[in-house]
């Protein structure tokens, strides 16, 4: 059953990533913002002054939805809009200052996770960084996967799962598993 919660833990790690990544967040600033926000705000931090347009092309997004980010942003106090002399038709964008400091704290949220992965990495010896290497690359390689269960999961019997005419059960013919 060892090699089974394996499988376990990376889905459930897949989960958590997707749900991290729908939730608002307060990074240090009381304003909370999504993932897409804080994106278009970092964007904004690193080339401030940019133009609809602009964030646009850069971003991969309809100007439409530029204007729809801007206004959610604006309303947080988080972004504001910049008219340059002589052109009093275009607008653009710069981050506030609680702009920037919910910027810099979502860095610093980021630098100790960060921080955590690389010296648990660092700690590894080669046999183990070969290991996750191998890993890693598996999971390279079957991209895109659904969820599955390990068969051995259930005392050794097969039970195959159905989901959209595929097999999603695997059997494991470990046999620590399989004990």
């Amino acid at each position: 059953m060892t090699y089974c919660r394996v499988t376990e833990q990376l889905f459930e790690v897949i989960r958590l990533l997707e749900e991290e990544n729908k939730k608002s967040r307060d990074y240090g600033t009381g304003v909370l913002i999504t993932h897409g926000e804080a994106l278009f705000l970092e964007t904004v931090l690193r080339y401030p002054g940019e133009n609809v347009s602009a964030l646009s092309e850069r971003l991969g997004i309809t100007k439409g939805a530029v204007t729809q980010m801007v206004e959610k942003l604006s309303q947080k106090e988080l972004i504001g809009t910049v008219q340059r002399d002589g052109n009093k038709k275009e607008k653009y964008f710069r981050p506030t200052q609680k702009g920037v400091l919910t910027i810099q704290g979502r860095q610093t949220l980021h630098r100790q996770a960060n921080q955590k992965l690389c010296d648990f990495i660092a700690a590894l010896d080669q046999g183990e960084a070969d290991t996750v290497f191998r890993f890693l690359e598996c999971l390279r390689e079957c991209a895109p996967f659904c969820e599955f269960q390990c068969a051995c999961k259930k005392a050794n019997r097969i039970d195959e799962e159905k989901h959209y005419g595929e097999t999603i059960a695997a059997a494991c013919e470990r046999a620590a598993c399989r004990a």
